[in-house]
């Protein structure tokens, strides 16, 4: 039915049973020729699905060799659904021809599977990860408000310390401040980092409930 829905297919049913024939031509919207005209059809085919459960042979290789004598390496792709098959397995191997039956099929299929599970897996293994990595980010947000204290402490104590020094040197430039400032700022900076990471490695740790009790008595955080 795809096929035929396609303009630029055309698309012909065979079959020793003209009835047969008439009935499936029908039902997909396909023209009929009669069975002794096969080797025509072939000559002319760019793909054959066959499945006549006749028991032999319908399509010999030296039988397909004759039909497209005259049409080279043109492409043809037979899919052969017969049980037992329809046509010769050295049919595959004339130029052009490309030979697929149920064992192909049911390769293909197992591939499609075996994608869909891999796709599966990596889905999944995604998934963790990103459950793993959110869950991270929701422990360490649970030592951000101290995090953030203890810098706004810090910088409390770093201001102070600074406008005392410069009061009592007095007469200092712009640059001179700017310069005092930068290195305060700096010295606080690493001073912080250590006890910062470690109270986001161990947030929601008895550890981390240590390490935040005691960095709020040592900056007297409430």
């Amino acid at each position: 039915r795809a096929l035929s829905a396609d303009a630029a297919a055309s698309v012909v049913v065979l079959n020793r049973s003209k009835e047969r024939a008439v009935e499936l031509a029908d039902s997909v919207g396909a023209t009929v020729r009669d069975f002794t005209e096969l080797n025509d059809a072939l000559h002319h085919a760019d793909v054959l699905l066959t499945s006549t459960g006749s028991g032999e042979v319908v399509v010999t290789a030296d039988a397909l060799s004759s039909a497209r004598s005259s049409v080279g390496e043109r492409p043809l792709l037979i899919v052969d659904i017969a049980v037992p098959r329809d046509v010769e397995h050295a049919a595959g191997d004339l130029p052009g021809v490309t030979l697929r039956d149920l064992h192909d099929l049911r390769d293909w299929a197992q591939q499609g599977v075996d994608a869909r599970a891999q796709e599966t897996n990596e889905v999944r293994s995604i998934i963790v990860q990103e459950v793993a990595r959110f869950g991270e980010v929701m422990v360490e947000r649970q030592a951000a408000p101290l995090i953030a204290e203890l810098h706004e402490r810090a910088e409390q104590i770093r201001q102070a310390e600074v406008e005392r020094y410069v009061a009592q040197l007095g007469g200092l430039t712009k640059q001179d401040r700017e310069a005092v400032e930068s290195l305060t700022k700096s010295i606080v900076a690493k001073l912080l980092h250590s006890p910062s990471m470690q109270l986001k490695k161990s947030a929601g740790t008895p550890q981390g409930e240590r390490i935040s009790a005691a960095l709020r008595d040592l900056f007297d955080i409430e």
